[in-house]
């Protein structure tokens, strides 16, 4: 028996520029409206869009569909697109463009940032939103954001599917630099005329800034300590694991290293014996290190050269003599933080946790976790105390005076403290 389709009864409304018509839906059937488009570049070069209507009434359905073809048409007028895609699909988007700025070196494109995008947008942004419209995002989901990522990895928990670097507890400086990763994709959304939403006007409540975690004298007087014993270095069943002592040895030297250059840990992690200067002095506590910072491996996207202190001088100018006695990648272009076949190290955080924990010094005084970044925060919590001025200690470590004011304004020098008394008498 041979079927004849029927074709649906077309009412057409306004200059022939809308067509209404039911079709089926999952729920039954329901009207649709189909838009004529002058401008095909807001609609993905097509030159009709359709839309559900969302109603079975005839008189509602041309209604909405009038109302709908003014906002098109308004769209249509300032560049905007009229239909956006998912937030995962244009995240996907985001990212593709600014990977392909990052490999061919354009300005404004930094290595660091797509890491970032990597970690926040990819992993976190797009789960949360799961296939939501990007035009359908508001102020409302920015508030929401808070709360769900604080209860991703006890989620994630119960279904054995928490990503291994998701931390138990997450700062609300963590948060608030997420929201912010985000915030950049969604401005690129609006120049692309891809979003007209209101969740840019999102301001995230950091509160009170916490001063960075620093080790004290005490501490780390303990920890130099406990790297020089035998115990430590003189590792595996014989006391003679060539592999483990050469990596023991290595973080020995990247640990004074940090904590005497104030560098961060991408900026330190591929640098080569030939960025070393070693500035002699008849005095020993006159010789200095001079590191020469790549921009491509800076935060700030600056070429630098950072002045390290006499233990700087020290401790690298020993572990050099130690790696060309030994003909280990000693050579101007080898990576100074090396594996056994030269490879680069990406960081020492699990081994430097592990040596704190083992060293018993895991906390600071206000009980937050001493962490591989607190070497840089002693380097400059140490120097403003000795009176250095913030202007060129800010140059020194590639940051803001902002930054220094703001996170380490309890680092007051004697030299500060004799400002404020001069000319008192009693």
């Amino acid at each position: 028996m041979l079927r004849v389709k029927c074709m649906p009864e077309i009412h057409r409304v306004g200059d022939n520029n809308i067509s209404v018509y039911l079709r089926p839906h999952k729920s039954g059937e329901c009207y649709y409206a189909r838009y004529k488009i002058a401008n095909k570049r807001v609609a993905n070069n097509q030159r009709y869009v359709t839309e559900s209507l969302k109603t079975t009434s005839l008189s509602i359905a041309k209604d909405r569909a009038r109302q709908r073809y003014a906002e098109i048409t308004l769209l249509e007028r300032q560049g905007v697109s009229i239909k956006s895609g998912t937030v995962s699909s244009e995240i996907d988007a985001f990212y593709s463009e600014y990977e392909n700025g990052v490999s061919q070196k354009l300005s404004g494109y930094s290595r660091n940032m797509l890491v970032s995008f990597r970690k926040t947008l990819l992993r976190y942004w797009k789960e949360y939103f799961g296939r939501k419209s990007l035009n359908d995002v508001s102020r409302e989901h920015m508030h929401g954001y808070e709360e769900w990522r604080q209860s991703y990895w006890k989620d994630k928990k119960k279904k054995k599917t928490a990503h291994p670097k998701t931390k138990v507890t997450v700062s609300r400086r963590t948060i608030d630099w997420e929201i912010g990763c985000f915030k950049q994709f969604l401005r690129w959304a609006k120049i692309h005329g891809k979003y007209v939403g209101n969740a840019l006007e999102f301001r995230f409540d950091v509160g009170e800034l916490q001063t960075r975690s620093a080790f004290t004298t005490k501490q780390w007087d303990a920890l130099t300590g406990y790297m020089r014993r035998k115990t430590w270095l003189q590792v595996g069943k014989h006391g003679n694991d060539k592999r483990l002592i050469r990596s023991r040895k290595m973080l020995h030297a990247y640990a004074i290293f940090m904590v005497n250059t104030g560098l961060r840990v991408g900026e330190a992690r591929n640098l080569c014996w030939q960025d070393l200067q070693f500035k002699n002095a008849a005095k020993s506590e006159d010789r200095k290190l001079f590191v020469a910072v790549a921009a491509s491996q800076s935060k700030v996207r600056k070429r630098r050269t950072v002045v390290g202190t006499e233990g700087a001088y020290r401790i690298m100018k020993d572990y050099y003599d130690e790696r060309k006695e030994n003909k280990d990648f000693c050579a101007l272009t080898d990576k100074i933080w090396c594996k056994e076949n030269g490879s680069v190290i990406q960081h020492f955080r699990e081994g430097f946790t592990n040596l704190l924990i083992a060293a018993g010094i895991r906390h600071d005084n206000e009980g937050k976790e001493l962490t591989i970044y607190s070497l840089r925060h002693t380097f400059i919590t140490t120097r403003l105390i000795a009176g250095v001025n913030p202007y060129q200690l800010a140059e020194n470590c590639g940051t803001s005076i902002p930054m220094i004011e703001q996170y380490y304004a309890h680092a007051r020098s004697d030299q500060f403290a004799n400002e404020l008394t001069k000319g008192y008498r009693k």
